[in-house]
């Protein structure tokens, strides 16, 4: 699903490195880090459900993704219960359910206003 991490396991992998996921003819680049010459992780990036292969660009080497890993469509983020009931303004909140994922279009909205400490 979008948002998560995907291990990849391999060699030669050297910071700095660029990770492309592609679908067809259409590319979107994803977050990636390498933990060593044969481990890297990436997050699944913003992208319709789909079949792709990924495309490692690390140091001055190319590599592509014999394997293809799916895109599934996500469930929507539930949320079951909000603690404490009664806070002060600059007090934390808990938000706590299921289907929340870390990228980049999660956002708290209270009474209409964004929550910019997340």
């Amino acid at each position: 699903s979008i948002g998560q991490w995907v291990y990849v396991a391999g060699s030669g992998f050297i910071k700095p490195v660029s990770l492309v996921c592609h679908s067809g003819s259409h590319g979107v680049a994803a977050s990636a880090e390498v933990y060593s010459e044969t481990d890297l992780a990436f997050m699944v990036p913003e992208a319709a459900p789909a079949q792709f292969t990924i495309t490692v660009l690390s140091g001055n080497r190319v590599c592509h993704s014999a394997q293809v890993f799916s895109v599934l469509e996500s469930d929507p983020p539930q949320l079951e219960r909000v603690t404490p009931e009664r806070v002060a303004v600059g007090d934390q909140v808990w938000l706590q359910g299921h289907g929340f994922t870390a990228h980049e279009s999660m956002a708290v909205h209270l009474e209409g206003r964004l929550v910019k400490d997340v």
